[in-house]
C-alpha cells in the first residue's frame, strides 16, 4: 500500500539574498557543476532593484522561526496569524518570509522568488513597507485581494551599532500593477 500525505517533491523556490554587511542583494541560482553536484551562484542585483524595482506580495508576508546555522529550517505563517508556536531551538531566530516577482531582465530564469531574513534592520524595513502598503491599500479591494501588487524600489542605507557598521534596505512603493497571471495568489491557511 502506498503512503499517503507525504510530500516527495524536491522542488524549492528560487530566492534572493541580502548581505547586511556588504549592503548587497543577490539572486541565488542553483547550478549544476561538471561533477553533477549543485552549488549556489550569487549574482548582484542591487542596482536594478533600486532603478527598476521588484513586485512584492506585501499582503501575504509571513513571520515565524528561521534557522540558517547548520541547516535551513523555516517555520512561518501569514503575518495576521502571529508567530507559529514557541521558538523551536536557540538557533532559530524570529524572521520574515515573502514572495516576490523579479523583472525578466533581472531574473535570468525564475522570476518567482522568495526572500527570508532574520536581521532586525531588515525586519524593521519590511514592517515599514507593510505599513505603507496598508495605507495605500485602504479601501482598494484589488490591492487587498492581491490582484494588484506594488512595484517596490529598494535602496540601501548604512547604520552603525555597537557591533559595527551594517546596511539595511529601504523599501519604497513606486506604484501598483496587476499581479502577473503566472503568480498565483496564496491561500491563507
Amino acid at each position: 500500500m502506498a503512503l499517503t500525505g507525504l510530500t516527495t517533491s524536491t522542488e524549492f523556490m528560487s530566492s534572493i539574498r541580502f548581505n547586511a554587511r556588504d549592503g548587497v542583494f543577490s539572486r541565488a541560482d542553483r547550478v549544476m557543476g561538471t561533477d553533477g553536484k549543485f552549488s549556489t551562484e550569487l549574482s548582484d542585483i542591487t542596482a536594478p532593484l533600486a532603478t527598476d524595482g521588484v513586485l512584492i506580495d506585501v499582503g501575504n508576508i509571513e513571520i515565524g522561526w528561521i534557522r540558517f546555522e547548520g541547516m535551513v529550517d523555516i517555520t512561518t505563517q501569514h503575518h495576521s496569524l502571529g508567530l507559529p508556536g514557541p521558538q523551536p531551538s536557540d538557533l532559530h531566530k524570529e524572521g520574515i518570509r515573502l514572495e516576490l516577482w523579479l523583472p525578466k531582465a533581472v531574473a535570468e530564469g525564475d522570476q518567482h522568488r522568495e526572500f527570508t531574513h532574520t536581521a532586525g534592520g531588515v525586519k524593521n524595513a519590511i514592517n515599514d513597507l507593510h505599513t505603507a502598503w496598508e495605507a495605500a491599500a485602504a479601501g482598494d479591494d484589488e490591492i487587498i485581494g492581491g490582484r494588484k501588487v506594488p512595484v517596490v524600489k529598494i535602496t540601501i542605507e548604512e547604520f552603525s551599532t555597537k557591533n559595527g557598521t551594517f546596511s539595511k534596505p529601504i523599501f519604497e512603493i513606486a506604484e501598483f500593477v496587476p499581479r502577473p497571471v503566472e503568480w498565483p495568489i496564496p491561500q491563507i491557511v
